[in-house]
Formats: structure tokens, C-alpha cells, sequence
């Protein structure tokens, strides 16, 4: 058994600046960490079209062993291709080890960082101005779909509708009904018309004065009709 004498002075001495070392290597390695809770996240609609805004809540858990006490930023990627800020107001948290603060934000589904079909979105804390890691990110899918219309069901499985907010086009495709189609209008939604072909157009251009949300119609000879609500950005 280890005896110490600690009524020698230099012994005690040794103790002390022991202690004091070994307290000060302790400090060293308590820090704060941040991470997302993946079992938190909810996106409001996991079935978008372009132009659709999604509703993000998650939450950010220290999981770091010291307090954690300042601002914070949440970046994101889609695809594995960074995007920066998930949202642009800076965050602030006071959180004890172990404890989690809830965020909400919203994301615009545009196709200059969306694509069609399924889409990998991760996010993931990081503190700005505290030393403290980042442990844990999540991850959620969104999936883009065509432009969604309002119809039987059998034309809204047929008949898919693109639209390129950037060069202002849109681009349909009719699936096995190409040949079905009578019409195809576009109206104001006042229903005013704007556009109209007696044909299955599949791409057209739109005017730069053309309203800022509008109604694509698509009729086919059986009289069926799908309509398409459309914002232009």
C-alpha cells in the first residue's frame, strides 16, 4: 500500500501541483459538441413539386461534456453537394450537456439545387464563435415530383409537367395519352386565356409580362381534363 506523508512539505507540494495538473487535463477535455437529433427531424411534406417551401423542425443536442453557451449556424447539402446555411438567422443556445434546443426553418424546392425524383438532404450544426465539434448531423429525403395536377387518376399518372422557372418553360410529357389529347389551354386564374393548342403541345415558352400563377389545362377526346396551378417565378 502507497503511504504518503503529507505533513513533509515537499511532499505535499507534489500532491497539490499533482492535483492542480491532473485538474487542469480534466478542464482540457470537457467541450461542448453539437449534433442533430435524427429521430427529430420532420420535413412537412416529403413530396414536393418546384416551387413548393418545405417546413424543417430538428433539433440541436450538445452532446459534448461541458456547457455549451453561444451562436450557432445549420448547414446543409443535397446530393453531396454543399449549400451553405439552411437558414440565414444566426442561432443561439444555452445547453448543458446532454440537453437539446428544438429550430424550425423553411427551404424553397427550386431545381438549381433540387432534382427530380428522390433527393438526399443532410444538415448539421456548427458552432460559430465556441469551440465545439460537430458530432452528429441528420438526413431526410425529399422527393420532387413533375408539377402536380388535379384529375382522374389515370391522367395524373400519364401526364407529367416540367417547369424551368430559370428560363421560363415548360415541358409536358403524356405518357401513353399523347394521342388522346384534344386540347391544351393556359389561363389566367381569372380565366382569361392566355395560351392555347389543339394539339399535345410538349414545350412552350412563357412570356415575360405572363401572370404570376396561371392554369395549365389538359383535355382529352373522351372529354377527361387535368389542370396544373403554376407559379412563376
Amino acid at each position: 500500500m502507497l503511504c504518503l506523508n503529507l505533513e513533509n512539505p515537499d511532499m505535499l507540494r507534489k500532491v497539490l501541483l499533482l492535483a492542480y495538473f491532473l485538474a487542469l487535463l480534466n478542464m482540457a477535455k470537457a467541450q461542448p459538441a453539437l449534433g442533430i437529433l435524427s429521430d427529430s427531424l420532420f420535413v412537412s411534406d416529403s413530396t414536393v413539386a418546384y416551387g413548393a417551401v418545405v417546413f424543417i423542425n430538428y433539433f440541436v443536442k450538445n452532446t459534448g461534456n461541458a456547457v455549451f453557451s453561444g451562436s450557432l449556424k445549420v448547414q446543409y447539402s443535397v446530393n453531396n453537394v454543399f449549400q451553405g446555411d439552411l437558414d440565414t438567422t444566426t442561432l443561439n443556445a444555452f445547453l448543458n450537456p446532454g440537453e437539446a434546443a428544438f429550430f424550425t426553418t423553411s427551404s424553397p424546392i427550386t431545381p438549381d439545387i433540387y432534382a427530380i425524383g428522390d433527393n438526399i438532404v443532410v444538415i448539421w450544426p456548427v458552432s460559430l464563435y465556441v469551440p465545439a465539434p460537430t458530432t452528429d448531423s441528420g438526413q431526410f429525403h425529399i422527393w420532387v415530383d413533375t408539377i402536380l395536377g388535379n384529375g382522374p387518376p389515370l391522367l395524373k399518372e400519364q401526364i407529367r409537367v416540367f417547369y424551368d422557372p430559370l428560363n421560363l418553360r415548360l415541358s409536358i410529357d403524356y405518357g401513353d395519352l399523347e394521342k388522346e389529347i384534344s386540347d391544351v389551354r393556359v389561363y389566367s386564374l381569372p380565366g382569361q386565356p392566355i395560351y392555347g393548342w389543339d394539339y399535345a403541345v410538349k414545350e412552350f415558352s412563357l412570356a415575360e409580362n405572363s401572370p404570376q400563377l396561371f392554369l395549365l389545362r389538359i383535355q382529352t377526346r373522351k372529354g377527361e381534363a387535368i389542370s396544373f396551378k403554376i407559379l412563376r417565378k
